[in-house]
Order: C-alpha cells, then structure tokens, then sequence
C-alpha cells in the first residue's frame, strides 16, 4: 500500500513537471523520451524553402528589372539619337529665312557677316559702309567676287585687294580674306580714285605713315609703333632727341625743312631720315600683330565694280556670296 501511495506521488509529480515544461515551452529541447516533440526536419525544410523562395524570387525580379534595363537601354539610346536628330533639325528650321527667300537660298556663311555703318549721300553721290565678320567662324572666308544688291538691282562687286602693303615691291593684288573680327570697310566716290586709293588692301600698324602722302578719307589710323628706343638717342642733343619723341607714336613724318634745322647734327639726320614707312615697316612685319583687322576698298561709281543704285531715304541691301546664295541682309 506504501509503495502504492509512493507511485501515485511520483506519477503526480511527473505529470506535474510535464505541465510546467508544456507551458514554458521547455519540453522541445526533451529528446530522452523519444517522443519527437522539437522542431521536425520537414518544417526546417518548409522554413527554408519559403526563405529561398523570397530570396529567389528578389532576385528574379532583380534579373528581370536589370534584363528590362538592358532590353529598354537601346530603345533609350535611339530615343536619344532622335531627341539628338530632332534638336539638330530644329535648329536648322530656327535659321528662318528672309522674306522672299528659302532655306536652300541661304550661304553657309549666312548670318556669320553683316553689313553695318550704311552711308550713303545723294549729294556727293557717295557711300561707305562695312562688311564684318562674326567671332564664330572657322576658318578665313574668301569675299572678292561676294555681290551686294538693293532693291534696284546690282550695286556693287567685292574686287581683290593688296594683302601686304610694302611700296618697294609692285603691289600685287589678291583675294580678299577675313577672319572672325575682321572687317571690310568699302569707300565709293563719285570721283576717280587717285594715288593710294587706287588700290585696295589691308591696313597694318605702319598705314598712317601714308597719310604723309596721300589724301586719303577718311585718313588711316594715326597710331604707330615707336622706332628707336630710349639708348639708342643718348648720344644725340636734347633738341634733337625733344624733337624725335615728340614724332613717337604719331605715325608723322618730318619734313625736309624740319630735317634741315638739325643740319649741323649729322648723327640727328640719320634718325630723321629713318621716320617713314619704310623703316617701321622693315621694324614691325614679322609681329604677329603687326596686321590689323581691317581692309579697304575704293570704289568708283559707275566703274565696273559698283552702280549707285540706291534709294537714298530707305532701301533694302543683300549681300550674296560667289554662289549666288544669301549672306546678309540691311535695312535702312
């Protein structure tokens, strides 16, 4: 009977412990009971099969988006050649052409020149204007044979110029040329053209020597480069070297009489003699800046070159290049 109440005690106790294990949960780590209450291998399984699934399935859509990216990257690339095509026609349409004119009637260099300072005077049946040319050019254009019309018809043709004036040498003409900056000032007068003005060239740092020489309008420019330095005078008289400073810069040249007042210096002279073209010339050609930016044509009205065919309150300029096409347009 003892033992009997001693089992019914153990037994209770046991059923007790295995309570409490149930309820905090600790009977998954029994296995001596052998009675596979833990975690079985087929929900680890399941566990890690749903794991795998998200995981591959994040990655799937990872190929997928990256494939998309890659099959949508050409369409991309060709939508931005069209977008790229499309600029480059728009642009194109935005060079609208002037009133009574096409696209294919425009010069490749339209819009690259113009023509500014328009002057014409009916009085002296005179004119000067300028051609210019825009900084965006790539390389020197060639103008001689370039035609400027108004609305009564032909009025000029750009003829050759002297692209380096250097009067011990026979004047040479040639095609005229600018570059980004340069200009071409055009002179016409009702008068033959006499002297320099026969000629048509390029302006350098030396040109206003010539106005010495030559009546020229309007005059070139009266700025020069100096010719002597400062030690190479010292050995002349005060007068002498007040005298030559004062022609620094000025572009003049001393007359004969103002060279016969140093007579006695004969070391004076010498210097004097120097100031001309001629010497600044020998001095300054091989600067890279010794040519300037502008050139001058003279004209004659009537000559085979230009017609005054002007209306001399308003009247509308084109200026076409040696094809025929349009360069320039000017109203005034």
């Amino acid at each position: 009977m003892q033992n009997f109440s001693g089992l019914i005690l153990a037994l209770v106790i046991i059923a007790f412990l295995i309570f409490v294990l149930i309820k905090t949960g600790g009977l998954k780590d029994i296995v001596f009971f052998n009675l596979s209450l833990g975690p079985s291998t087929s929900t680890v399984s399941r566990s890690k099969s749903g794991i795998e699934l998200i995981d591959s399935s994040y990655q799937k859509n990872l190929v997928q988006d990256k494939n998309s990216k890659t099959e949508n990257q050409p369409q991309n690339s060709d939508h931005s050649s069209s977008q790229n095509q499309n600029q480059s026609q728009s642009s194109v349409v935005n060079i609208k052409p002037l009133l009574g004119f096409t696209l294919e009637q425009l010069s490749p260099y339209y819009q690259k020149f113009s023509i500014s300072g328009f002057y014409p005077n009916a009085y002296y049946r005179t004119l000067n204007f300028k051609i210019v040319a825009s900084n965006n050019l790539d390389k020197p254009v060639k103008l001689t044979g370039w035609i400027l019309k108004s609305n009564k018809g032909f009025l000029m043709k750009i003829p050759k110029g002297v692209p380096d004036y250097y009067p011990r040498f026979s004047l040479s003409e040639d095609f005229i040329y600018l570059d980004k900056g340069e200009y071409l000032n055009i002179y016409v007068s009702n008068s033959k053209p006499t002297g320099l003005a026969n000629f048509n060239f390029r302006l350098n740092k030396c040109i206003g020597y010539l106005n010495n020489f030559f009546n020229i309008e309007p005059p070139f420019p009266n700025w020069c480069p100096s010719l002597f330095k400062k030690e190479d005078l010292i050995n002349l008289s005060g007068k002498c070297q007040n005298f030559i400073r004062s022609l620094d810069n000025s572009c003049r040249q001393p007359t004969a009489n103002e060279i016969n007042s140093f007579a006695q210096e004969k070391e004076c002279r010498f210097y004097l003699d120097q100031i001309n073209y001629s010497t600044c010339y020998e001095k300054n050609h091989k600067s890279s800046d010794f040519f300037l930016k502008e050139w001058r044509v003279f004209l004659k009205n009537g000559s085979e070159f230009y017609y005054f065919n002007l209306d001399y309150l308003h009247d509308r300029l084109f200026l076409f290049d040696e094809n025929g096409l349009l360069v320039a347009e000017y109203v005034y």
